[in-house]
């Protein structure tokens, strides 16, 4: 009992957030990270108009502006996702948060598919809606959208997340 005393929890940063990151992109350890360290994880990037304040290196901040304006699955100029529209968003916003999981989970493993092969069998956005509206990974519903997927993963050689193999 007497060491959780002694822990004590620092606030939350950007800076503290980022310090791994940050110290995996300063490649020579020189406590900053310049044009050429971030153009090795991000090839092509004109960063240029990220260096606001036109010191050569990036702060903290002008990392973070990168990070929010960029989506993550174009960090390694390979796959893309489409972005999602406004009413998309909303529609999504009203749903109870068993069905939005189920409805992010199935999502993402039908977009997994796609960046690996965009003919792969997979299920439509409405099967995927209709089988997450359920709340349940064992309705007829789910299981038929996770038995396409899984078939699909087996023809991509992926492997198919263990803990929905058996439901």
């Amino acid at each position: 009992m007497i060491w959780l005393l002694a822990c004590t929890a620092t606030p939350w940063t950007q800076s503290a957030a980022l310090a791994p990151t940050l110290h995996r992109l300063d490649t020579d350890q020189d406590g900053r990270v310049s044009a050429a360290e971030l153009s090795v994880v991000a090839p092509g990037v004109d960063a240029g108009w990220l260096d606001t304040d036109r010191s050569g290196d990036f702060t903290v901040e002008e990392l973070m502006v990168w990070m929010d304006t960029t989506d993550p699955l174009t960090f390694d100029k390979r796959f893309g996702r489409p972005s999602v529209s406004r009413s998309q968003a909303a529609a999504r916003e009203g749903l109870q948060p068993e069905v939005r999981m189920l409805l992010d989970l199935f999502r993402f493993l039908s977009t997994e598919l796609v960046t690996v092969d965009p003919a792969l069998p997979r299920p439509h956005e409405h099967q995927l809606r209709l089988a997450a509206s359920t709340a349940s990974l064992s309705s007829p519903q789910s299981t038929a959208v996770l038995d396409t997927l899984r078939t699909s993963y087996a023809a991509a050689g992926l492997t198919f997340p263990p803990g929905l193999d058996h439901q």
